[in-house]
């Protein structure tokens, strides 16, 4: 004790047997100070009572009685220390400041006793009020201020006075020293390992059975994509939002708690990795890797991290869980949170309500819904109330009719005169469902064919309807239907009833006065006549009746008198027939017209119901389809066509409430005259057909009529024959084949690119699957090291590291970020231990790591002495005499300085307190640690890859690679990163609806991006918009050999699949949308012939409206011929852009196409002599817009009139103006006034110059004789008439990447001559076509003609 006393009062020579001096040679006398801390550990009262031992201080000059006074206010215990492991390595020491007091005579605090002899009391808290370590609270004498304002001094308090030293040599030295001897000097109250049965372990073993378990259920319902039916539904058993917010709270305590069980392991692996002797060790940005999932904007914030860490295995792990973390509420909401969808079409049983036969006239009148009862009219309330009803229906569905018709004149569409192509008949069914008919029996309505064989002009015309008992069928509640009201008013579904079509032929015939005069009284011999109503007109006594002497059982059909023109008689009155008759005078003939009408049950149709949201739902009949599994044909084989007598009394009814029997008194009845002005008349010249721009009276009287075929079938039978003996029975619910497809509450994507949110799912599950396996297999955890309180602790008890130099500021940077650390354990005093962190050692060349998991598993768990500093202190020290640190600590909280500021993240927090050793340079290589957790993960790995490919298989529509446009040479070289986005602008109406359906169709089935390209439909009223998706729902799939091309992989599309349809009103500029309602045909009206500027319209506003790169406007009467990609069109296109021109000439052209040019060219306030008067820009059909010229066409100010903007300019001149053509004048005009390059690209070729190139000159006459306004591009087919320029057509179109082509009639040329042409020209469109010329096309195919591909 003696010599401990001695040694402590700093009297070297009395200490030396207590020191092992031999090891202190002078030579090694080294500039060597204890970093220890506060000056006192003792109070003071016991140093005066007792003389206090102290430490000298062992430096290169005498030891003055300052530095024994400020060693003696340590107040150290007295316990023997052996100095035998002081190496000679200089530790560094603070400098004394230059303005310090150099002495003190202060007595240390009072402070508490430690009992552990290299542990320090409680420092005073360090203030910085005077400055950054300057007199505050906490220190009260010069002294204490000069041991803390080191280069260290926010780790370190001086001992002593120290002599000054020059700044460059005071850099900390490398302590790379052995650790197993570092003496332990914060001893561990609890062990590192905690056991099963620990609240650590069940809370994170319980998290992880959790997140597990929904997540893999979230996955099952993501790929199971079930449907909720009933489920969920407004006012059932769960809404739609409570849905929707249910699915959500599970989704994001999914999300919360794999984030908690990630983490967790995360941080199990790197501790246990860091705890392995032989393991490489854990490098800082690794340390930060439960950041990235925490808080993934540390990625950004903290980039080189990832360079340093992202590319190792437990980088890409963690990188991986984080993005699966990042998105997993998103991928939950498109995958299995519930929307609204389609589901396929379904084989069911429905049953509809049956209280009739058909056509029961005495039922119809007796429900006809009217106030006035038969209380009030006994006998004619119901028939009173049943004529204004036909007449209001009727006359409703007669106008809607003619509107149709009106449209297309004003558009300038032509009517085919095959009747199966003419505008269908409409109707309305409860004024909520528009009903469209269908023209049936067409084989027997050609006029030109009767012509011929019969010499006469008969209109014979049939029209199916829709059976009106489905819609109601539909919507009973025996069905089990959701409607729109129970979906929030969003649902919709569609239904095939396979049920008999009510269907009414009419047939008219010219005849001559002559011919009629045996059915006309007043020719008759005898017959008694008065004084005509009209001058010239014969007029029949009233009881003429009565002169008409007839046989038993015999009825006569005739008419009083002839009617005068636009006048109408009937014939209701022919005892048990099946008709009535009808006979009207035309003012444009002599002769007279007798009309036929007559109906019958047809079995060759379906009826299709449609409900879309709470809209109108769309009724319509789906006739003559071989194709059409649901027609009640399929249903009752050989049903026969079923006439019926009774409808003769629901039409007699029907024909006296339009006033069409009012010609017997001359009434000029509007509806007659209407009728009289549609019979068919001999044409002057030409085959006698159908007119193209009128219905003929057979249509008009069929569409008239078609309402009392609504109400004939309105819970009549759904069959062809009625098997019961009363005309009428109680309400049954009958059942009949149906197929359903139905919108419901279903859980799985919406959209193809939806699917790549399965590798979400999938992540999510497979790591809660490795990280569950991983805490069963583990006994227990070990301390995760990774949590900033536990990192912050193990930083501040471990030694200084140069590695680190110049980091405690601002954090590592550089080549810090790549050294490796272990956490150091070492024996302690008492058996505790002394965890500390340093530098990883380096492992021998060829060393293969195992993880020495029975280390951590299985290792005992210590009895530790719990002696522990006060609360709110933290110390981090080291014992390593041999390293010659003797001591080591910090105050908790740092003080704020300039230097330290605010330090939060745990990278810096181990910058700021860690001392740790400077290890070598760390290889960078891989660590594989945890050999079996990395096995798990290759194999997530290999699930990801297959869920790739998998979402991939079902996204992708791309088949047919070798039908791909070819590359050029240069393209080759310079290949596209980022594909282009496309879209497709189609105006239409609804008379080209049968074409824009055909159009479609080629488009799904050969198009092979068609999956990429949104397509949007411009349509004129939220009508046709109605109709034509009607008419979606009744498209069939594709087919394996749709044309007779392999086209399996579209074999299950029924339209694109990126198909919209836009109502023009919604996408219009307000400048036009004031202008008109939204039934926008009444812009047609703002112009004389509006047709063209109509449509210039729709494609402009659809062009500014939507968003793509590159668009092509395409018109409704399009096919595509072979398999193509638009990309590869668009990517082609862009290697030589051109705007072509042609020359008019005096065989061409003319003042029309001036004034078209015109037109278009004071749209952008300029004149045509600035181009030339004759130039004609409308070559090519070929119409690709890009986005960005569209932006500055509308943009870029008029020249004339630079205060009117674009829309204003493009309604005000009444003159026929091309969208094509003005966007073709605007490139020209920015070609040559500015350097954009946009503009640059594009080259200005003239026709007739590039086929004289060609060797086309002498064929170009072909053009000129057939069609003289037309540009020489737009027919370049003619050019094929001319004999051996097949061969060069083609190659000018290949050449010229003119890849869609017009082909309007397949007279114009030889089948072998077009099918040549277009096997070798690389044409993907047919536009403007024949409708009949893919027939040849796929005819061709059979034939094995050579190889329809894009390639050259």
């Amino acid at each position: 004790m003696a010599d401990e006393r001695n040694l402590f009062r700093g009297d070297v020579s009395e200490a030396s047997s207590a020191i092992a001096s031999p090891l202190l040679h002078d030579d090694q006398q080294s500039h060597i100070a204890q970093h220890m801390g506060s000056p006192g550990l003792h109070e003071a009262s016991a140093a005066e009572s007792t003389p206090q031992p102290v430490i000298p201080s062992i430096v290169q000059h005498d030891v003055t009685e300052t530095d024994a006074e400020n060693a003696r206010g340590l107040r150290i215990t007295a316990r023997p220390l052996s100095l035998g492991h002081l190496g000679t390595r200089s530790i560094y020491t603070p400098p004394t400041p230059s303005n310090a007091v150099a002495s003190s005579s202060r007595t240390s605090p009072q402070t508490p006793e430690s009992t552990n002899p290299l542990i320090s009391p409680a420092l005073p808290r360090l203030d910085s009020e005077s400055s950054i370590y300057g007199y505050g609270s906490g220190f009260d004498s010069p002294d204490e201020f000069r041991t803390s304002r080191g280069k260290n001094s926010l780790f370190t308090e001086g001992m002593g006075t120290f002599p000054e030293e020059d700044e460059s040599t005071t850099r900390p030295t490398t302590i790379n020293d052995n650790y197993d001897e570092v003496v332990a000097g914060c001893k561990s109250k609890h062990d590192i390992h905690t056991g099963r049965l620990s609240w650590l372990s069940i809370s994170s073993l319980l998290l992880s059975i959790y997140s597990t378990i929904f997540s893999g259920i979230y996955l099952g319902i993501a790929i199971a994509q079930p449907r909720y039916g009933r489920t969920i539904r407004t006012g059932g058993d769960l809404s739609p939002s409570t849905a929707s917010i249910v699915f959500a709270l599970f989704a994001k305590t999914i999300e919360l708690s794999f984030v908690t069980v990630f983490v967790t392991f995360l941080g199990q692996v790197l501790s246990r990795r860091a705890l392995v002797k032989s393991s490489r060790g854990i490098t800082i940005p690794e340390l930060t890797m439960r950041t990235w999932v925490i808080q993934p904007g540390f990625m950004i914030t903290h980039g080189n991290h990832l360079s340093h860490a992202g590319l190792t295995v437990t980088g890409m792990i963690a990188l991986t869980a984080a993005l699966a973390a990042m998105f997993y509420t998103t991928a939950s909401d498109a995958l299995v949170s519930p929307h609204l969808k389609y589901g396929g079409w379904e084989m069911r049983e429905m049953r509809g309500l049956v209280e009739t036969c058909y056509a029961n006239s005495t039922f119809i009148l007796n429900n006809c819904q009217t106030p006035v009862t038969t209380s009030l009219d006994l006998n004619y309330s119901g028939s009173t109330c049943l004529a204004i009803e036909h007449a209001g229906q009727a006359y409703h569905n007669y106008a809607t009719y003619l509107d149709v018709w009106t449209a297309n004149n004003d558009a300038g569409i032509v009517a085919s005169p095959d009747l199966y192509n003419r505008p269908q008949a409409v109707g309305l069914l409860y004024d909520n469902t528009t009903v469209t008919g269908s023209w049936i029996e067409t084989n027997t309505s050609n006029i030109t064919s009767s012509w011929e064989q019969y010499g006469r002009i008969i209109n014979n015309v049939t029209m199916a309807m829709p059976h009106a008992g489905v819609s109601a069928a539909s919507r009973s509640s025996i069905n089990n239907i959701m409607q729109p009201a129970d979906l929030e008013g969003l649902g919709e579904y569609s239904v095939k009833a396979s049920v008999v079509s009510p269907a009414i032929n009419v047939l008219c015939a010219d005849l001559t006065p002559n011919e009629l005069a045996p059915l006309i009284y007043t020719t008759w011999p005898n017959a008694t006549l008065i004084n005509p109503i009209s001058p010239g007109q014969k007029m029949a006594w009233p009881h003429y009746d009565g002169d008409i002497k007839l046989e038993p059982g015999q009825d006569y059909l005739n008419s009083t008198a002839y009617p005068i023109d636009f006048n109408s008689i009937t014939n209701v009155s022919v005892l048990n027939s099946d008709s009535i008759y009808l006979l009207i005078k035309s003012a444009a003939t002599t002769n007279y017209t007798i009309c036929q009408m007559r109906s019958f049950l047809s079995p060759s149709c379906s009826t299709q119901f449609n409900v879309s949201g709470m809209a109108r739902g769309t009724l319509q009949s789906h006739c003559e389809d071989p194709e059409d599994t649901m027609a009640y044909s399929k249903s009752v084989l050989d049903a026969p066509i079923s006439r019926n007598k009774d409808y003769a009394a629901v039409i007699s009814q029907w024909a006296l409430a339009l006033s069409l029997n009012t010609g017997i008194t001359n009434a000029n009845a509007s509806i007659a005259r209407l009728l009289s002005q549609l019979v068919p008349t001999m044409p002057h010249s030409a085959a006698i057909q159908l007119s193209s721009n009128l219905p003929s009276i057979g249509e008009a009287l069929a569409t008239l009529a078609g309402c009392t075929l609504l109400l004939s079938t309105t819970t009549s039978t759904f069959y062809h024959f009625w098997n019961y003996t009363e005309t009428q029975i109680p309400g049954s619910f009958l059942p009949f084949n149906a197929s359903l497809a139905r919108q419901e509450y279903t859980s799985g994507a919406t959209q193809k690119w939806q699917y790549i949110f399965y590798i979400i799912l999938v992540v999510v599950f497979v790591t809660n699957m490795i990280c569950f396996v991983y805490f069963i297999v583990r006994a227990g955890l070990v301390t995760d090291y990774t949590q900033p309180q536990n990192l912050f602790t193990l930083s501040v008890n471990s030694p200084p590291s140069e590695k680190l130099h110049g980091s405690c500021g601002a954090g590592p940077e550089g080549e810090q970020l790549n050294v490796a650390w272990q956490i150091g354990i070492q024996e302690g005093f008492g058996g505790a231990e002394h965890f500390y962190i340093k530098e990883a050692e380096l492992q021998p060349a060829g060393h293969v790591h195992h993880d020495n998991g029975t280390e951590l598993r299985h290792r005992a768990p210590r009895k530790v002495k719990r002696d522990f500093p006060p609360p709110g202190r933290f110390y981090a020290r080291t014992a390593n005499p041999k390293a010659g640190i003797v001591h080591v600590y910090v105050q908790s909280p740092p003080p704020r300085t300039a230097a330290t500021g605010h330090l939060r993240d745990e990278t810096n927090e181990l910058a700021l307190y860690m001392a740790m050793v400077m290890p070598e340079q760390w290889d960078g290589g891989i660590f594989w640690g945890d050999v079996e957790i990395y096995r798990c993960f290759i194999v997530l790995a290999f699930i990801i890859v297959a869920t790739i490919i998998y979402t991939s298989s079902r996204g992708a529509q791309s088949w047919y690679p070798d039908f791909h446009l070819p590359t050029t040479a240069e393209s080759s070289t310079s290949p596209s990163t980022k594909s282009p986005e496309i879209r497709l602008l189609i105006p239409s109406f609804e008379g080209h609806f049968p074409e824009l359906l055909h159009f479609l169709k080629s488009l799904t089935c050969l198009c092979t991006d068609i999956s990429d390209i949104p397509i949007s439909i411009i349509l004129s009223n939220p009508y046709e918009v109605a109709l034509f998706n009607s008419h979606l729902a009744s498209e069939a799939s594709c087919g394996a050999t749709f044309q007779n091309y392999n086209t399996s992989a579209a074999s299950l599309l029924r339209q694109p699949p990126r198909l919209e349809l836009v109502n023009l009103y919604d996408i219009l500029p307000p400048e036009i949308k004031n202008l008109t309602s939204e039934d926008t045909t009444d812009l047609l009206e703002i112009w004389e012939n509006g047709k063209y500027n109509y449509q210039a319209i729709k494609k402009l506003a659809a062009a500014a409206y939507f968003d793509y790169e590159y668009a092509f406007w395409l018109d409704s009467e399009g096919v595509a011929v072979r398999p193509f990609a638009f990309k590869d069109i668009v990517d082609r296109y862009l290697e030589n852009p051109v705007i072509w021109r042609s020359t008019m000439t005096e065989r061409r052209g003319g003042q029309g196409m001036q004034d078209v040019m015109a037109a278009g060219l004071s749209v952008l306030g300029r004149k045509i002599e600035d181009f030339g008067k004759e130039y004609w820009n409308l070559e090519s059909f070929f119409w690709i817009i890009e986005k960005a010229i569209i932006s500055d066409l509308i943009s870029v100010p008029s020249f004339t009139d630079p205060g009117t903007d674009f829309w204003a300019r493009l309604i005000s001149n009444p003159m026929p103006k091309f969208e094509i053509s003005i966007y073709n004048f605007h490139i020209h005009s920015m070609k040559e006034e500015s350097t954009l390059e946009r503009y640059a690209k594009y080259r200005i070729l003239d026709s007739e110059r590039e086929l004289t190139k060609a060797g086309l000159a002498h064929a170009i006459h072909q053009i000129w004789d057939w069609v003289s306004d037309t540009g020489l591009l737009e027919r370049l087919y003619l050019l094929l008439r001319e004999d051996g320029c097949t061969e060069l057509v083609a190659e000018f179109v290949r050449k010229n990447n003119l890849f869609f082509q017009r082909i309007d009639d397949k007279i114009f040329l030889e089948r072998e001559v077009a099918m040549k042409f277009l096997r070798e020209a690389p044409v993907a469109l047919i536009v403007s076509s024949d409708p009949k010329i893919d027939e040849w096309v796929a005819e061709d195919q059979l034939r094995g003609n050579g190889t329809w591909s894009m390639g050259i």
